[in-house]
């Protein structure tokens, strides 16, 4: 056994080195690990204690201080609103000992007036009480009155109201938006004690008192403790003077209040007091507390170290269970582990010593080779052997390209993304679309070559001199089909087809110039992807057949030879009535996107349809445009006024793609505008004669619907035109001439308000009165009394 152990390690040193390294890297970490984990861990979790506690603090005195700003933010648009105001300054005196006198007066309309005012105090007072969840109750105290109202909708004299104790800590002088005074307990009205966080409002300068009272046990119980830490961590919220007035009613924690009270006192005396601090303390505790500036009182929380750590020394011997059982099975792993990763090593090896069996045997006796020794000798003799099959495969590239170029000219189900794949691995300089094919036949006059190398040469000659007649802006490539016969590719624009043309003249004439024949040299149709590559090369084939049927040409175009025609351009009858209808609304871009969707359907089904098919087809839509524009009425010399009078005359002139598109879209473009400012003033019309009619119509019968009748319009047409153009609706329009009207009544006649109304067609006159009020800021007898 054990000489089968030293066997198998002599012969595989690195699946040793790599089980050595691999349990090295598993376990050191662990070990590591442990002896710094239960030094750390202990300072780790009270640093995390403490953030919490940090951010648990900040959370907490945000929520009040934010709970606080928004009372004092209610208060302040109670007070702007003028009810305060108006009430406090009311002449009246004190209510309960003047409401006698009050009601047997001749005050009587002042007194009403006060008890409008005092209920719109009231109104706002409970308005204020439901701002916030955690407010309970609302005081108005006004001494000089002698009276308190609550947010009840009650009225007590202040000497018999219920909570007469709630200005006891509050000092006479004090004054400020707000005042936060601490806790109480606040008799309420059934004779019941609530404790309440008092939220005092004394304005300079005023006779009142505002006093909004927060739930004590709510605000602590549903803003505090929710958002405490958990793991018996308590909350407590000490006054400026260092008394309690929040917390945890556990009569078991009295203790700890005592002691957060002793550390914020120690604290202050030591001029250590600050936003934030934290402190243990003998007993384990870990006391964090933060001041508001807002309220002025410190909010702590106690958290039990001693259970933090007790949880620590779980861990710890958790950790040792948890390490012997990690060990073991690190153990496992890495043996399994490393098993794997040298699967592969071992499988490379065994095809090394199989594919080398000869080295194998001369090498017997020798000292053992590592597994990577054998290796690398194989490998360094597979890259010698693909060496000498990549200098072959150089070598015979040429025939693969022409291999690959054949195939292409008949019919293949190859993909254009495959094919340039292909081209990009075999170096051949093609794109898959916009190809023509040209074939180039020379005749040599029954020359017999010297030799056949001398033959081979000439072969080589007349495709280099082919080559070299492309112009280089063209992508090409040339081949030699047969004896004396060249396949020439190009890579072009459908519109550059007449360059196809000069490519092939320079051809014929470099044939003749450099070796002395002439050539006959047959055109292909346009092929717009490599599918067509077939049927394109076949055309070429067809218009070299032609050769002698040209005697003025030696380039043979196949369109120009053969007899057959293709089928008409399908015309996209379901885009003209969306392109008519956008043309008629004058949306210029819109009909310019749906004849652009047009062109890409026809330019799609276009195929190898000859061009004046194209201009059959655009031709009928431009007798639809011009029939568009006769039945508006409108002058097509003055839409297009550069333009000849003859349009279909201009139109017959586009002979490519490019062009003919080009012109629709300017003459579109053209077209729309015009028709769009047509309507534009057209509306105009309609706008400014029913503002005519409003002014000179009678004020009580003008209506959208009678104004609309008298043009001929639809009242809603009437309607959206007359809010685009005016900027205003029609009603507000008629209401603005109306009291225009109605100043010149006022001012240049002795008319009653209430006739004016009438006159107006208010048949009420409270609300003429009302709408006079809105729009001037005074009403109409006010305005008469200032031009007078």
């Amino acid at each position: 056994m054990l000489h089968r152990v030293r066997s198998f390690t002599r012969h595989k040193h690195f699946f040793m080195r790599l089980l050595t390294f691999t349990l090295l890297i598993c376990l050191v970490p662990i070990g590591v690990l442990g002896f710094f984990f239960y030094h750390n861990v202990q300072n780790s979790m009270r640093h995390d204690i403490e953030q919490a506690n940090e951010l648990y603090l900040n959370q907490t005195v945000n929520a009040m201080e934010l709970v606080v700003k928004q009372i004092g933010n209610g208060f302040r648009q109670f007070v702007t609103n003028n009810t305060l105001t108006e009430f406090d300054m009311f002449p009246l005196g004190n209510y309960f000992e003047e409401i006698g006198a009050w009601h047997t007066s001749s005050n009587r309309e002042q007194l009403l007036e006060y008890m409008a005012s005092k209920a719109k105090v009231l109104r706002s007072m409970n308005d204020l009480l439901k701002l916030n969840e955690f407010i309970c109750s609302v005081y108005y105290i006004n001494p000089a009155r002698g009276i308190v109202l609550t947010s009840g909708y009650l009225q007590y004299e202040i000497d018999k109201f219920y909570d007469s104790d709630w200005d006891k800590s509050l000092k006479p002088s004090a004054l400020g938006y707000p005042l936060i005074l601490n806790v109480r307990s606040a008799m309420q009205e059934d004779g019941t004690l609530k404790r309440v966080v008092p939220v005092v409002f004394r304005p300079l300068a005023s006779n009142y008192t505002i006093v909004i009272n927060l739930d004590a046990n709510a605000f602590y119980t549903n803003l505090i403790s929710r958002l405490g830490v958990e793991h018996g961590t308590s909350v407590m919220v000490f006054s400026r003077e260092g008394e309690p007035l929040l917390y945890d009613n556990d009569a078991s924690k009295a203790d700890g209040l005592t002691f957060v009270q002793s550390i914020l006192a120690s604290q202050d005396e030591a001029g250590g007091g600050s936003l934030k601090s934290h402190k243990v303390v003998a007993e384990r505790q870990l006391v964090s507390w933060r001041n508001s500036e807002v309220l002025g009182w410190d909010i702590a929380n106690v958290t039990n170290l001693h259970t933090l750590y007790r949880n620590v020394s779980n861990i710890r011997n958790l950790f040792y269970t948890v390490s012997i059982l990690l060990t073991v099975a690190t153990a496992i792993l890495a043996v399994v582990t490393s098993r794997r990763i040298y699967r592969p090593v071992n499988h490379l090896l065994q095809f090394v010593k199989d594919g080398s069996q000869g080295v194998s045997r001369g090498l017997e006796g020798r000292r053992p080779r590592g597994e990577f020794r054998v290796i690398s000798d194989g490998l360094a003799d597979a890259y010698a052997t693909e060496r000498r099959l990549r200098l072959r495969l150089r070598e015979s590239l040429p025939a693969y390209q022409e291999k690959f170029l054949r195939s292409l000219l008949k019919k293949h189900g190859l993909q254009p993304k495959a094919v340039e794949e292909r081209f990009d691995y075999l170096g051949i300089g093609l794109k898959t679309h916009g190809i023509v094919p040209m074939l180039v036949s020379v005749d040599n006059g029954g020359r017999a070559a010297a030799s056949i190398e001398s033959e081979q040469i000439e072969q080589l000659l007349v495709t280099h001199s082919i080559d070299s007649a492309v112009d280089e802006e063209f992508a090409h490539w040339v081949l030699e089909m047969e004896d004396d016969v060249y396949l020439v590719l190009v890579n072009c624009a459908e519109h550059e087809m007449s360059a196809v043309f000069s490519i092939a003249e320079a051809i014929k004439d470099s044939i003749a110039e450099r070796h002395g024949m002439p050539c006959t040299i047959g055109i292909g149709t346009y092929g717009r992807t490599i599918g067509d590559l077939p049927q394109a090369y076949q055309e070429a084939e067809e218009a070299l057949q032609y050769r002698g049927m040209t005697a003025d040409s030696d380039i043979v175009y196949i369109e120009d030879v053969r007899l057959h025609a293709h089928e008409p351009l399908p015309y996209p009858k379901d885009r003209e009535s969306t392109f008519i209808v956008c043309l008629k609304n004058g949306d210029k871009d819109q009909a310019l996107a749906v004849f652009a969707e047009m062109v890409r359907d026809m330019r799609d089904k276009a195929g190898k349809v000859a061009f004046p098919h194209v201009q059959q087809t655009f031709l009928l839509l431009l007798v639809k445009l011009i029939e568009t524009v006769r039945d508006l009425h409108l002058d097509m010399r003055e839409i297009v006024p550069g333009e000849r009078s003859h349009l279909l005359a201009v139109f017959l002139q586009k002979d490519d793609w490019r062009s003919m598109t080009a012109w629709f879209e300017s003459l579109i473009s053209a077209t729309a505008a015009y028709i769009g400012q047509a309507f534009r003033e057209k509306k105009n019309t309609h706008v400014e004669h029913a503002k005519r009619l409003i002014q000179s119509e009678s004020a009580s019968t003008v209506s959208l619907t009678s104004i609309a009748e008298k043009l001929n319009l639809n009242p809603a047409y009437l309607s959206r035109i007359f809010k685009e153009y005016t900027g205003v609706t029609f009603t507000d329009y008629v209401i603005q001439a109306r009291l225009r009207r109605s100043k010149e009544l006022l001012l240049q006649t002795e008319l009653k308000v209430q006739d004016i109304s009438e006159q107006l067609g208010y048949a009420k006159v409270n609300h003429f009165i009302k709408l006079f009020k809105d729009m001037t800021g005074i009403t109409p007898g006010e305005f008469r009394k200032q031009h007078f």
